[in-house]
């Protein structure tokens, strides 16, 4: 399942190695919308190496994969990041913390389906 997030990196976290060889580093990325939320993202292997063409307050555009898996009786989600690029010039009230918020601003949503006819069916706009 692959799905886009566009907003700004707010912050980056330790690469963290595993015994196996694998390796993941978490980012976090602010959305640009009414309410912004904070989502944390992680990128593995090689994929790390992207992110040092990055630095916090740049508006990107990540687009990822939704994980999920089960351990222990308890069920996880993550969000592997497969690609990273600057965001359209556009875009530039992520950027700006005095328009967030503000209903002048433009708004940008993360794309959560590829398919717009099964996007709030129901024709509510809430998220939940």
């Amino acid at each position: 399942m692959s799905l886009e997030l566009t907003g700004t990196l707010v912050k980056f976290y330790e690469t963290k190695s595993f015994p196996s060889g694998f390796s993941i580093q978490e980012f976090v990325v602010r959305t640009d919308e009414r309410y912004p939320q904070e989502i944390l993202v992680q990128a593995a292997k090689e994929k790390i190496d992207v992110l040092k063409n990055f630095k916090e307050n740049d508006v990107v555009k990540v687009k990822f994969n939704l994980r999920g898996r089960e351990y222990n009786g308890r069920h996880f989600v993550s969000l592997d990041m497969w690609t990273m690029d600057i965001a359209a010039a556009g875009n530039t009230s992520a950027s700006n913390p005095s328009t967030m918020g503000n209903s002048s601003a433009p708004i940008s949503a993360p794309v959560m389906n590829e398919n717009p006819s099964d996007n709030n069916a129901d024709g509510d706009d809430l998220p939940f």
